[in-house]
């Protein structure tokens, strides 16, 4: 399999998808063009079981291409000795982390996965749906399948050959897979490659185990870096832009370090290369992709084969962009995660929940510790304020023992695989150990304390607003927040409910997709009832609403209150001038009037710490003294 370093990666497809039967004798041809799928009802557990334990004859390659690359990327081979001596006061180490407790809650489950299966490397992998996981790995009668009970972990299904799902050139001997489930679609999509072509299975529904599964066959010539705004109605006006330039800090990636066993055999793993899975998410108020690699956790500057002895840690970045399309992609985190503790930590899959909390899940080995592969995995949460992985590591699978397979059999694997659960918060984790002389795999589920589903908040002033009733009242425009929570990232229809008698009421804009600001404008009409009135703001997406009440309590005088001393309109007065006035029924409170005409058009100042034509009760301000400061002549009201 070609490695591309991307981080967004677009298929330019340079022919139709082919589409055949899901299921059916001999071999039948692709279709192109309009076609009626063929598909077949499966019930997984009705197929014949894989049989996987201890080697049966002589270990198959999964990838000898790869196997190949591995070879020539080692160059010359020194005697372990020479080289672990050359390496003593070469490399430097980095001291090891202090990571607090808490985050994560136990794993649960945590249990075995499909073991070896006589063949390297696993390159275990898997994606959660509603009920169930699906996990999948190399073998050696080619890729085998099983499923989970989410709750239990238990096998409802399986260990199967995914070639049973297909036809033709798929049905044969393949190798890579990959578990993917569309939470929005509610379906499964299994992909490996056969015969030197990438072979798709689709399923009908969320039930992996009973569904209906179609074959696709993508056919594609080229690989492009690119973003995307698909545009599903008209795809024609789908906008694909870039690529774009990112610059991350020095690094030294891990390029032919395969980490070293107790015992003395290095595990040769991917290196210097992204790792799986790329992950995207909208987090609602910014879009995230996270990657990680292998790299080296000290610096080597010797002679000699750098693969043998040296130390590896996980490389680790969190791209961000704040402001949609439009907006450039950022490095907002990275971290080389690698505590000098005389472990390696390679094979990475990162993932981020809805709430933007991270989860590392990798292969641990080391001869110096005496460290047998094993899986491990940490995170951090989105409000830590210590950048990096701040979780204290915790232990999946101890190894037992070391890999002591020589030649093409030695070979470790690709990758390992982190997905999220459709809740949004819970991570799926599978990777590969050493459970005996062979080795095995695992399939953990963790998530962290803080994470919840999806949803969006409102924020603002809802202070009440007082209105006295004897004329038409506009009030200051009212301004308000939608916050994400969760990742919330949809758009949002903003409204107000049924408004109350002599209320207007509206809000700009319209539709929001949280986090944004909004802005309420409400006026009160002339013989409005007196009381408290309450027009309610309501933003939904169809299934999810919340509403912002923007209470006003309503006045309603019995007759315009009027100056005693000095009278209405009184004008020339002095800086400070005793106030009197006649009490309202129905008044609360009242305003006097400042303006350089006898028809207040417009006032230039209000009674301190008063706006507008409101109507406050104060029994004692019926008198009141108020220092004014004003240019004569002037009037008051």
């Amino acid at each position: 399999m070609t490695r591309f370093p991307s981080l967004l990666i677009v298929l330019s497809l340079s022919g139709p998808w082919s589409i055949g039967p899901a299921i059916a004798s001999g071999v039948l041809p692709e279709v192109a063009g309009p076609f009626q799928p063929a598909a077949r009802q499966v019930d997984l557990r009705s197929l014949p079981k894989v049989w996987t334990g201890p080697p049966a004859g002589r270990l198959r390659d999964a990838e000898p291409e790869q196997e190949k690359e591995l070879k020539e990327r080692r160059g010359n081979i020194w005697s372990r000795g020479v080289v672990l001596e050359a390496l003593k006061g070469i490399e430097t180490q980095r001291p090891a982390p202090t990571l607090p407790a808490g985050g994560f809650g136990a794993a649960t489950p945590n249990v075995p996965g499909i073991n070896f299966a006589n063949v390297v490397p696993a390159d275990p992998n898997g994606d959660a749906g509603p009920n169930h996981y699906v996990q999948a790995v190399n073998g050696a009668t080619g890729s085998l399948m099983s499923v989970f009970d989410k709750t239990t972990g238990a096998i409802v299904a399986g260990p199967i050959n995914l070639s049973q799902l297909s036809s033709g050139d798929c049905a044969g001997s393949d190798t890579d897979p990959q578990v993917i489930h569309d939470g929005l679609a509610g379906r499964w999509l299994l992909a490996r490659l056969a015969s030197g072509k990438l072979c798709v299975l689709m399923s009908s529904g969320n039930d992996p185990v009973n569904t209906v599964w179609t074959e696709i066959n993508p056919v594609f010539d080229r690989l492009a870096l690119y973003t995307v705004q698909p545009d599903f109605a008209n795809p024609a006006q789908s906008v694909f832009s870039g690529p774009q330039t990112i610059v991350i800090g020095d690094v030294q990636l891990a390029a032919n370090r395969f980490p070293a066993q107790p015992g003395g055999v290095a595990l040769p793993a991917f290196t210097g290369t992204l790792m799986h899975r790329t992950t995207y998410r909208n987090l609602g108020d910014r879009e995230v992709i996270m990657l990680s690699s292998n790299a080296a956790t000290g610096t080597f500057s010797g002679y000699g084969d750098p693969e043998l002895g040296a130390r590896t840690g996980v490389l680790w970045f969190e791209l961000e962009r704040i402001g949609g399309v439009g907006q450039p992609w950022t490095v907002s985190q990275q971290e080389l995660f690698g505590p000098n503790d005389g472990v390696s930590r390679f094979m990475s899959a990162l993932n981020v929940d809805n709430a933007g909390n991270l989860a590392l899940g990798y292969a641990v080995t080391g001869e110096a510790s005496g460290t047998f592969p094993g899986l491990r995995y940490t995170g951090r949460r989105r409000t830590d304020p210590t950048p990096g992985m701040t979780l204290i590591e915790s232990t999946l699978a101890s190894g037992v023992a070391a890999q002591t397979f020589t030649g093409a059999s030695q070979r470790w694997g690709d990758y390992f695989d982190m997905s999220l659960d459709p809740d949004g918060c819970r991570f799926w984790f599978t990777g590969q150990y050493m459970d005996d002389t062979n080795w095995g795999t695992r399939v953990a589920s963790f998530r962290h304390d803080d994470c919840g589903p999806p949803d969006f908040a409102w924020s603002g002033d809802s202070a009440v607003a007082k209105v006295c009733g004897l004329s038409n009242t506009i009030l200051p425009p009212r301004a308000l927040q939608l916050q994400s929570r969760y990742g919330y990232w949809r758009d949002l229809t903003l409204s107000f409910d049924a408004l109350p008698q002599g209320v207007s009421a509206s809000v700009t804009p319209q539709q929001l997709r949280p986090s944004g600001s909004a802005t309420a404008q409400l006026s009160v009409a002339a013989g409005t009832p007196a009381g408290l009135v309450v027009p309610r703001l309501v933003a939904s997406d169809g299934t999810l609403t919340h509403t912002f009440d923007l209470p006003i309590d309503v006045d309603q005088p019995s007759a315009v209150p009027a100056l005693s001393e000095p009278a209405n309109a009184a004008v020339q007065q002095p800086s400070i001038v005793r106030l009197s006035w006649a009490p309202t029924a129905g008044a609360d409170d009242y305003v006097v009037d400042v303006a350089t005409d006898a028809a207040f058009t417009p006032p230039l100042d209000h009674e301190p710490g008063r706006a507008g034509n409101l109507c406050r009760y104060d029994p004692a301000r019926r008198k009141h003294h108020l220092p004014l400061a004003w240019p004569w002549p002037e009037h008051l009201r």
